[in-house]
This record gives structure tokens, C-alpha cells and sequence, in this order.
């Protein structure tokens, strides 16, 4: 934890760095750097795969006692969800819940569980707090959210209106199981009118583009398709909505979505997968991202 209460860690230098305060433009560091320590937020259920129930308990402690999203700093909506909304869900339920505590301590050498008996939903009122401030990120048109939102006073004034496919379809996970734990179904709505949003924009070729306007629904130019940066995870969140839910219409989205994916982008040889134009399949660049390197494991 040698950087807390900061952000996040340079590994070079071994110093800890925050926002980029002179610089609000700086999404480079500013989209991730929301002034809410989000490496340890993040890295919470990390102590349970090291089977670290003390560096849990710590770490837990920790984040209660210091991390405010009454900050007045625009973080990415994506990025806060997956890596802060995220941690703070899945520690709060290894924190609370006896089964999945027992399950841990079953498997782990120690027998340790990583429940917390002094524990009372610290956490989880964090996640709930955290939610509801970026809910007014969603107030658009389409339903997509913006990308950016400043979590003190909202979106603010001329904030641009361009956000990319996997930042509006991957909160699907965390919103409802934010929602399915507060009861506050505001959450699951917004994810899954965001999500549907983008995939009712699929093209003839059933692929979705990696930019689009969150006022007119209209994909950015180049209208790039494929499974790397911009798109990856928006197909992730349909199998794995499936899963957590067992809700038959993510399946059907993901069977479509894979067919199409492996009828147009993926190449001749079959084992790498093109950047194309999601209304032609035409090769659109000629890299390969590493973002894409998830594919594998989720096919």
C-alpha cells in the first residue's frame, strides 16, 4: 500500500500520484485518478486470491475510514465502474457473506475466512453513494451515458458527447449487482437501456462501431468493428450478464454478436482477428491491439 491514500502507483519512481490538477484534460491520468485511492478500492478481492485475509481486513478498514466520493474531479464513467464501483461491490460481499466466506476458507490452506464480523455494509453504502452520483451521466436522449462526469456537481456544460461502445455497455455487471443488493433498481435499468441502446445500432453485419454520440445515437467516424479497443468488453458483459443472471436475451445478444465476429473479423487463418469497418468488413487498420487479447479466454 505504498501508495495510499494516492491513486495510483509509478512503478519507476515508486511514488504514488492523484488527479492531474492543473491539468483537467488530462485524461491520461484523469480518467482513472478520481481522488478516491482507486488501486486499493480496486485490489480489494485481490487479498482473497492471495489468500490474505489480514491484508483484507487492513485494506477494508482502510477504505472506510478514508475514501469520500465527494470529490470534485471527472473521472471516466467506465473506468470508476469497473475498477471502483467493482471493488467495492465484490469485497463488500466477501466481507458479509457467510456462504462465500465458508466457500474461501474451504479452499484456502489457512481455513481462513474472509468475512469480518465487525463489518456492517460500510462498503456497500460507499457503492451505493458512488451510483448515485453517476447516475446523471445517463440523463441523454438515447440512454447511453457520458463518458465523463464530475462526481460533485455532475456533467458538466459543454462536456463532449462522444463515448465509446465499451464504455456505455460495460456497467451491465456492476449496476445490477448494485441494484439486486440495495434494492434500487435504477441502476440495472439505466445499464441495460445503455447496453440495448448500443446494440440495437449494430449494423447489416450485426457488428457495433467503437465510438458513438450519446445525444443522436450516431456512429463516430471511422466506424471501426472487431474486438479490440473501444468495442472488447461489450461483448464480454453479454456472456457474462448471462451468467450472473442466467437471462436468456444477453445469450441470444452474444451468440448473434460471435457469429459476426467470427464471420468478419476473424482472419484467414484463423487465429487473429482484424479491425474492420463494421458496415462493410473491410480491413479498416492494419494492427492488432492487445485489448484484444481477452477473446480467447472468453470464447
Amino acid at each position: 500500500m505504498v501508495t495510499f491514500p494516492l491513486d495510483e502507483l509509478q512503478p519507476i519512481s515508486c511514488q504514488g500520484r492523484g488527479p492531474d490538477w492543473n491539468d483537467p484534460s488530462n485524461y491520461g491520468f484523469n480518467d482513472v485518478n478520481g481522488n478516491f485511492s482507486v488501486t486499493l478500492v480496486d485490489v480489494l478481492d485481490t487479498f482473497v486470491t492471495l489468500n490474505d485475509p489480514k491484508g483484507f481486513d487492513d485494506a477494508v478498514r482502510k477504505v472506510i475510514q478514508h475514501v469520500s466520493f465527494d470529490v470534485d474531479t471527472k473521472p471516466q464513467v467506465f473506468e470508476t465502474t469497473i475498477r471502483v464501483l467493482g471493488g467495492l461491490l465484490s469485497a463488500h460481499l466477501f466481507a458479509s457473506d457467510d456462504d462465500l466466506g465458508a466457500q474461501f476458507a474451504k479452499q484456502s490452506e489457512s481455513g481462513s475466512s474472509f468475512r469480518l464480523d465487525w463489518y456492517d455494509d460500510e462498503l456497500l453504502e460507499l457503492a451505493w453513494d458512488l451510483g448515485k452520483r453517476l447516475l446523471p451521466a445517463f440523463n441523454t436522449p438515447t440512454g447511453l451515458p457520458y463518458a465523463r462526469i464530475n462526481l460533485r456537481t455532475g456533467v458538466p456544460r459543454g462536456e463532449t458527447t462522444q463515448t465509446c461502445t465499451a464504455g456505455a455497455g460495460s456497467l451491465l455487471l456492476e449496476f445490477t449487482t448494485l441494484s439486486r443488493l440495495t434494492g434500487d433498481m435504477r441502476f440495472e435499468n439505466l445499464a441495460k437501456k445503455a447496453y440495448q441502446a448500443v446494440w440495437d445500432r449494430r449494423t447489416s453485419l450485426g457488428l457495433v462501431g467503437n465510438g458513438i454520440d450519446v445525444i443522436t445515437g450516431s456512429w463516430y467516424y471511422p466506424i471501426g468493428g472487431g474486438i479490440g479497443a473501444g468495442i472488447d468488453s461489450f461483448y464480454e458483459y453479454a456472456l457474462k450478464m448471462y451468467v450472473l443472471t442466467g437471462e436468456k436475451p444477453y445469450l441470444d445478444i452474444w451468440n448473434e454478436a460471435y457469429a459476426a465476429i467470427m464471420n468478419h473479423s476473424r482472419g484467414a487463418d484463423g487465429f487473429w482477428y482484424k479491425a474492420i469497418n463494421a458496415y462493410t468488413g473491410e480491413v479498416s487498420q492494419a494492427h492488432v491491439d492487445s485489448l484484444g487479447a481477452f477473446w480467447p479466454g472468453l470464447q
